[in-house]
């Protein structure tokens, strides 16, 4: 069988262990985006691992992996796990693995870790191993293939870890979090995963039919939150390969949903590329007698970047003060973790924002 695009399908129904990562802390979060996304295709075991998780299944499930889940960093496929002590067996490892059952090019790369392994000089790792795939890909005649069409460069991961050699592919090319879309960012934007995440933790069970962040900025939170059920708009590397799957699965949103974003830096605003169901104003946060939702997000100035008036435990005391109006039912906030202990919020969350600690503080009526 053969795409448009004159690359081959020979889909493949061996199954692999397939890791998605995910940003530390955020492990849970991203399990529980993949099971209400693909929880009904995928009825295997999940695996939670430090940094992401991990699933048992064939190729199939790659591209609902890559275009659907908003959480994940990345998406590898686990080719083979082997003992290996030095460089020479390294060598014949790489060498004898069938790689022209997923690679058609050879602008390859590859990237080595190790830890309590007798393997341990990563660059010689990486050239070894490089050396070996550029041999098998020589005597099988794809070596100068990428030259006949463009194709993303292919990344091999190679871990060690007690001596034990695991070998991934990178079924995603960029980082997940470029979503495939041109979008304006502010000084301080929070990175669109690490934002799906923070709307998941804020609402657990399902997504609330409207979202306000009154310090929108460039939008991230509305933006991720508009478009979480839906498929990423862009190329991924699993596409390029030999056996590439093509099926998407189809999901919807449980209900209709509004964003509305307010920001009183115009030039911020400005750029924000329109969307239907997002509406934006430009007003102090003073000025809005009434919120025009009761699911309220917001990732404020810390000082850092942006610079903020009076002292900082003053300003996020008085700020979260101001938006726990009667008419809010949920207030989700971001703040450094040094003024984050003087509140006593129902939940929250911990992770690393830009280089800074921070807390993601949940509010919430009973």
């Amino acid at each position: 069988m053969t795409r448009a695009d004159g690359f081959s399908i020979e889909l493949s129904m061996e199954k692999y262990r397939i890791f998605v990562i995910c940003p530390l802390g955020f492990e849970e979060l991203a399990v529980s985006e993949f099971k209400e996304k693909l929880g009904d295709i995928y009825l295997g075991e999940i695996y939670p691992v430090k940094g992401g998780f991990e699933i048992e299944s064939t190729l199939e499930i790659l591209p609902s992996l890559n275009h659907l889940l908003k959480i994940p960093s990345r998406v590898l496929v686990r080719l083979k796990e082997q003992k290996c002590r030095d460089l020479p067996k390294l060598y014949q490892i790489m060498l004898k693995y069938p790689w022209r059952e997923f690679l058609q090019q050879n602008n390859i790369q590859v990237k080595a870790q190790s830890a309590k392994s007798r393997l341990i000089h990563t660059k010689k790792i990486e050239q070894t191993a490089l050396s070996a795939i550029e041999e098998y890909l020589k005597n099988h005649k794809l070596a100068g293939f990428h030259l006949k069409q463009a194709k993303p460069l292919q990344t091999i991961y190679l871990r060690f870890f007690d001596d034990m050699l695991t070998i991934s592919l990178d079924s995603s090319g960029e980082h997940l979090h470029k979503r495939g879309e041109s979008t304006h960012r502010g000084h301080a934007a929070i990175r669109e995963n690490l934002a799906a995440g923070l709307i998941r933790f804020l609402m657990p069970a399902k997504l609330e039919p409207s979202l306000f962040d009154p310090m929108c900025g460039s939008a991230t939170f509305l933006r991720e939150y508009l478009n979480f059920y839906s498929s990423a708009n862009r190329e991924f590397n699993y596409q390029f390969w030999k056996n590439a799957p093509a099926k998407i699965e189809d999901i919807e949103s449980p209900c209709q949903l509004s964003a509305f974003g307010n920001d009183r830096d115009k030039t911020v605003i400005a750029g924000i590329k329109n969307h239907s169901n997002l509406h934006l104003t430009n007003h102090d946060l003073s000025e809005i007698e009434d919120f025009p939702s009761p699911n309220i997000i917001l990732n404020p100035p810390y000082g850092k970047r942006i610079k903020i008036e009076g002292h900082k435990k003053t300003f996020f005391k008085n700020l979260i003060e101001s938006l726990l109006v009667e008419s809010v039912e949920r207030l989700g906030i971001i703040i450094p973790h040094p003024y984050a202990s003087q509140f006593k919020p129902n939940r929250f969350f911990d992770f690393n924002q830009n280089g800074i600690k921070v807390r993601f503080l949940v509010f919430e009526k009973s």
